[in-house]
């Protein structure tokens, strides 16, 4: 289906894929048992999917994503990043604005967060990089593993290890606890810190 370049699209579909690429307004997707594709989007964007992958790559405004049984990536995302997903993978990079992040039975991996990064899990793993504020993860039954994070960090799991590493000395407050799992933080020779 080809549309003016600006263009505001609403599209329900199921058994098939999506793909949109290209255009300025807000694109609203709903879509079952078939890829979603979004790229060069001049807007905001909102995908409700299951049964098969989401993918998001170069949206100017905020991203809203609602996925399951199947892989979600997004890349490039100047605005905030909002994603609820269950049974996948999930693979973020390089994100302006805040991020939230919740995800049952799969994985997640994050990198690059200009904003804060809030992640709710269960069944997951996180491995985080590069997030130029905030950090909270609230988790079970995964590890979790962090590096390089400018803003304070808080991580509550149970039955997983959590690793956070530096290579500048950090400089806002470090919260990690976890039951039934090892704790790991690495810090640079210059650090001064205090433990309670």
């Amino acid at each position: 289906i080809k549309v003016p370049k600006k263009a505001s699209v609403t599209v329900n579909n199921r058994n098939g894929g999506v793909e949109i690429t290209e255009l300025t307004g807000d694109q609203d997707v709903e879509n079952a048992f078939g890829r979603v594709s979004l790229g060069s989007i001049t807007g905001n964007v909102r995908i409700q999917s299951r049964n098969d992958t989401v993918s998001l790559e170069n949206i100017s405004g905020s991203a809203n994503i609602n996925n399951e049984f199947g892989n979600v990536g997004a890349k490039h995302v100047m605005g905030a990043l909002d994603v609820r997903h269950r049974n996948g993978d999930l693979e973020i990079e390089d994100v302006r604005g805040n991020a939230k992040l919740v995800n049952s039975y799969g994985s997640i991996v994050v990198k690059g967060v200009a904003g804060t990064l809030s992640v709710d899990t269960k069944n997951t793993s996180v491995d985080a990089a590069d997030v130029e504020s905030d950090v909270t993860v609230s988790g079970q039954y995964q590890n979790v593993t962090l590096a390089r994070i400018k803003g304070a960090v808080n991580v509550q799991t149970r039955n997983g290890n959590v690793e956070l590493r530096y290579e500048q000395p950090p400089r806002k407050n470090i919260q990690l606890k976890t039951e039934y799992g090892n704790v790991v933080l690495g810090l640079p020779e210059s650090s001064a810190f205090s433990i309670d």
